[in-house]
């Protein structure tokens, strides 16, 4: 095959790996590396998933001569010199092993991340990235490295669909720095400000998360939905809002780190849980909102868009988008580190191909799995019945609102960290005994997460207060109206809130599913929450599905058109 000298590959080989392959701005093909391996967010080179996208788009490694990545910093430097330290932090951070000198490595992680990308660390990433590419059968291609805030601005911004936005990044650190703000316009993004690491507000929430005893950059969506079961404190009294102050369209922190984290220790020793994830949540909304305000006021564009580990926090994006005079919002789904290869990609298409975005209008990228693969499996499979039916998005409407639980697994798998209706477990929404079960014996989550509900686009004027737009990709938090409240009551936080994924007019089984549920219930909403046990990935295969049910045991999987139920009862 002649090369295609319009895709452009895009790779990230670091937390949350993966890759992509974009054509003249189109996203075509997108996948994370945990699906294949099934360790949650892989942290090694996205070999199976270059392949995966190879396959896809029918290509040979031969046949790429463009391929991006992102992030050439210090520390993501050295990890691609030295793998091992890479990998023995993997488990330290998923706190699968014990670190022995915890303290030590917090400032060392610290201190390496104020190191930008200089000559020496781009040979070095260069180097080592081509390496393992040529490894794998690549010749004769350009690589281009990415700054990691660049290529999450142009997460945000080129799938947006908005010609004029204000183009916001924040997480952690990268690259050296933590936050940018930019102006999208014309297909061209021209960045601001930049916020050096020591003002980071992700390492602030990461150093909250770490406190309570909980994974960092896994476990800060915990910290947000445990902060509704504290009141609000004034925002004058939150000693976390002293943390930073805003400062020309900047955040600055206002104190060293070390003294930071032996406050915060502090103020965990005299509080409940509950009040410290609710000082946190509040310090981090104040200060986002404050920032939104000021660039909004300061360009006059009344359109945002938004990437980086910050914005998977969907009350501070609620927050944030219905306190700024925001009228047009976008938020990359896949807005984590997870997101960098198509990032680095559609950065690369834009500077080659010039203004040729395409809006993203669905994450259904990943791998399909035919009813002949699927026959093929459940065959080999021993632990197991299953039957053939025509229509199985109505076997599985009438199984929920029989009040059973149903595993769904329809068409290619979605891109990101939700789950959209391909790879879902599904449920009435109503019903707090078959949430409980959901929770302990099948998902097996923390009591305080709640689940989050799927909804058909017309009816969410109907449940939910102030919608107005939504991309359909879960990424915002919305308040449900009270008459909604009680057929919603399972997939609604203590306060009210909920994070709904809008199902638009397409004619997808997964909508029939919700149309047939309305017939009956009046309201076009069910449960829809990742097809996984906590703290594994989302399954990707058959074979994923068919493990996952026999190892809870608990409810009927629906899977291409075949229903399989586990003989282990």
């Amino acid at each position: 095959m002649a090369r295609t000298e319009s895709r452009i590959l895009g790779i990230w080989d670091g937390h949350d790996s993966g890759a992509c392959i974009v054509d003249k701005g189109r996203i075509c093909v997108a996948v994370n590396e945990e699906r294949f391996t099934r360790r949650k967010l892989e942290i090694g080179f996205p070999k199976n998933s270059i392949l995966y996208c190879l396959k896809a788009m029918a290509s040979r490694p031969d046949d790429i001569q463009d391929i991006a990545y992102s992030t050439r910093d210090f520390s993501l430097t050295l990890t691609r010199l030295v793998p091992k330290i890479k990998e023995n932090y993997y488990y330290v951070r998923r706190r699968i092993r014990k670190a022995r000198f915890e303290n030590i490595n917090r400032r060392i992680l610290n201190h390496t991340g104020k190191f930008r990308a200089n000559i020496m660390f781009r040979k070095i990433s260069h180097y080592k990235i081509k390496d393992a590419l040529r490894k794998m059968g690549f010749k004769n291609f350009r690589l281009y490295d990415i700054d990691h805030h660049k290529a999450h601005a142009a997460c945000a911004y080129f799938p947006s669909g908005i010609k004029k936005a204000v183009v916001f990044t924040i997480d952690g650190i990268g690259d050296g720095y933590s936050s940018t703000v930019s102006i999208g316009e014309k297909d061209e993004i021209t960045e601001l400000i930049r916020t050096k690491s020591k003002d980071s507000l992700g390492l602030f929430f990461q150093e909250v998360t770490s406190l309570l005893g909980m994974r960092i950059l896994e476990d800060e969506g915990k910290v947000m939905s445990l902060a509704d079961y504290s009141p609000h404190i004034p925002i004058q009294l939150n000693p976390m809002a002293r943390f930073f102050r805003l400062e020309e369209g900047r955040i600055k922190s206002t104190m060293p780190l070390e003294r930071r984290f032996r406050t915060l220790q502090a103020l965990l020793y005299s509080c409940n849980k509950e009040t410290f994830c609710r000082m946190a949540q509040d310090a981090l909304e104040h200060h986002c909102i404050n920032l939104a305000k000021y660039w909004i006021k300061e360009t006059g564009i009344h359109n945002a868009v938004f990437s980086g580990g910050i914005a998977s926090n969907i009350k501070h994006n609620m927050k944030v988008v219905s306190k700024s005079d925001i009228r047009k919002w976008f938020i990359f789904p896949h807005m984590g580190d997870g997101g960098l290869a198509v990032g680095a990609a559609l950065f690369v298409s834009n500077k080659i191909y010039g203004g040729r975005s395409k809006m993203i209008k669905s994450l259904s990228l990943g791998p399909e799995y035919s009813n002949e693969l699927i026959l093929t499996e459940l065959r080999n499979n021993k632990k197991i019945n299953f039957v053939y039916d025509d229509n199985a998005s109505r076997y599985a409407a009438d199984a929920i609102l029989d009040g059973d639980i149903v595993y769904w697994f329809s068409g290619r798998m979605e891109y990101g960290p939700r789950a959209l209706g391909n790879r879902s477990i599904i449920a009435l929404p109503d019903n707090l005994t078959t949430k409980n079960r959901l929770n302990n014996i099948i998902k097996r989550r923390d009591w305080f997460q709640p689940f989050c509900p799927a909804i058909l686009e017309d009816d969410a004027n109907k449940m939910l207060e102030a919608y107005t737009q939504d991309s359909g990709f879960m990424t915002l938090g919305y308040m449900t109206k009270d008459s909604a409240r009680d057929y919603l009551k399972g997939v609604t936080s203590v306060d009210g809130s909920c994070r709904p994924q809008i199902v638009n007019n397409n004619n997808s089984p997964y909508k029939g599913i919700l149309k047939r549920v309305r017939k009956v219930t009046g309201y076009g909403a069910i449960l829809n929450t990742s097809f996984n046990i906590h703290g594994e990935p989302i399954v990707m295969s058959p074979k994923d599905a068919i493990d996952t049910l026999i190892r809870t045991g608990k409810g009927k999987l629906v899977m291409g058109n075949y229903i399989v139920e586990s003989r282990q009862k």
